[in-house]
């Protein structure tokens, strides 16, 4: 079994404090007695209980315990590693920025929420050592050899488009840099094409979102600024053959 994070251990700290509150909690009960004076008895009885039937009288202490310790092993992310003969690789998760990712593919899901679902997914079935990416307006490397799946998911979770062309083609130097025996990356076709270079000398495996199509030729292209801060654009294109094609600019 691996764990996450061991950061949610330190709530483990709190069991000594719950078992201070309640031994130092006064237990009153009601009781019928004649005479103030068996008052007497009683101060002293109590004083003489011994440590541990205090805490056998405290059941909700134990519970509360026990959801503690329960709490905290959730928090830590524990997974059952199967096969326990296969060698544990380190990754590097490469997640395209770039603005061609903004375009939406699946309904209202861009490709970047795709990769980004896609990238989540990854990180949690694998094990071994992360490290995490990006090629936007320029080439990041934001997380360096982790194990800590929360904080990596949170990162990734975080991530924006720009509105930059991508560079993957120039990430070759950091993805070596890295020294991952796994490369993922993310993209889209553009990015995909930008990297068949590298991928010929650094092995990799590539998911893509969206196709490339060779069908559609840009004529003209032209844009100005609304009052909004946009930008209209209007283009020309022509279509060459019968296939269904679609493009983003």
């Amino acid at each position: 079994m691996t764990f996450g994070t061991l950061i949610p251990l330190i709530f483990l700290a709190g069991i000594p404090v719950i078992i201070i509150i309640y031994l130092m909690k006064p237990k009153g009960t009601p009781k019928v007695i004649p005479s103030l004076l068996l008052w007497k008895n009683a101060e002293r009885n109590e004083k003489s209980m011994t440590f541990s039937r205090k805490l056998i009288k405290n059941i909700l202490m134990f519970l509360e315990i026990a959801a503690l310790i329960a709490l905290s092993f959730a928090a830590m992310s524990p997974a059952i590693k199967r096969g326990g003969g296969e060698k544990v690789q380190s990754s590097l998760v490469v997640i395209d920025t770039s603005g061609s990712m903004n375009y939406r593919a699946d309904g209202n899901k861009t490709r970047f929420d795709l990769a980004v679902r896609d990238a989540l997914d990854y990180v949690e079935m694998t094990s071994g050592d992360i490290s995490v990416m990006t090629t936007g307006a320029e080439n990041k490397i934001l997380i360096n050899t982790s194990r800590d799946k929360l904080r990596i998911k949170k990162l990734i979770s975080g991530l924006s488009c720009t509105d930059a062309a991508g560079k993957p083609d120039g990430a070759e130097g950091l993805i070596e840099s890295v020294g991952a025996e796994k490369v993922v990356v993310f993209t889209d076709s553009e990015g995909s094409a930008a990297l068949e270079d590298i991928s010929s000398r650094v092995a990799m495996d590539i998911f893509v979102y969206g196709e490339r199509t060779d069908n559609i030729a840009l004529s003209q292209m032209s844009m100005k600024q609304n009052s909004d801060g946009l930008y209209d654009i209007s283009v020309n294109y022509s279509v060459f053959g019968t296939h269904k094609a679609s493009f983003d600019i």
